[in-house]
């Protein structure tokens, strides 16, 4: 319940004053939780004070793309997530017959020989065992051993229909694209020269989970509610404190 309580000058002066610091030294920030689990991102503004509460973020729909995009205009930044930025790698595989072999989920590594390339590890360049790419003639999962490998020349491995094992590997792999994770937007933002210009995008948490669309909001100085001060009415978690 909302109960107000009389605040004296002398009180509400280093109060101000306060505020005025906060201002000065303080970094806008928004904490973006789309639905779903483990995908929240913290943009922090590269400002200080209130010209940090000038950048808004914005999620558009996922696109049937294998980026993950980001759009910058004026201060509001735009993050266009892909349908087919993850592929995530199923089925009961083995290395030798007997050895349990798990994917993991890869992500969009850039192109190769003209498709998009998936890994466990994008930085790696040297990532094969665990990978998704085309070599111009198949889609090969995995490195030289295990290996599976398809003739079916689409456009990414979500629609091959037919894997085959080679060596001593077994199993079936399937393969469902994913929407980008927010490990992925975290790295899209801070990898775009006039977003990084603008904020810092960091991990909340665990960020492994797909982002959903959500609306443009503004970074702001402080929490909603939490801390707000006009004409003389001070506002401090929900209780309104009124000058004497």
């Amino acid at each position: 319940m909302i109960t107000t309580r009389p605040l004296s000058r002398s009180l509400c002066r280093p109060l101000s004053r306060l505020l005025v610091w906060l201002s000065d030294v303080y970094h806008a920030f928004l904490l973006v939780d789309p639905t779903g689990d483990d995908n929240s991102v913290l943009y922090t503004a590269k400002a200080s004070g209130s010209a940090g509460e000038l950048v808004s973020v914005a999620y558009d729909t996922p696109a049937t793309q294998a980026t993950t995009t980001v759009a910058v205009t004026g201060e509001a930044i735009t993050v266009t997530p892909g349908t087919k930025a993850r592929m995530v790698i199923g089925g009961t595989l083995t290395s030798d017959g007997s050895t349990p072999f798990v994917f993991g989920d890869l992500l969009y590594a850039g192109t190769l020989n003209g498709k998009a390339k998936y890994s466990i590890d994008p930085s790696d360049p040297f990532q094969l065992q665990r990978t998704a790419r085309w070599n111009g003639t198949d889609w090969i999962l995995g490195g030289t051993s295990p290996m599976w490998a398809s003739a079916d020349a689409v456009a990414t491995p979500d629609l091959v229909t037919t894997w085959v094992a080679t060596g001593i590997a077994t199993g079936t792999p399937t393969v469902t694209a994913g929407i980008s994770s927010a490990a992925q937007v975290i790295a899209a933002v801070n990898a775009s020269t006039p977003a990084a210009a603008l904020v810092t995008a960091t991990t909340s948490g665990a960020s492994t989970g797909p982002v959903a669309a959500v609306a443009a909001d503004f970074l702001t100085l402080v929490p909603d509610g939490a801390l707000t001060l006009g004409g003389e009415v001070l506002t401090l978690d929900g209780e309104i404190l009124t000058l004497e």
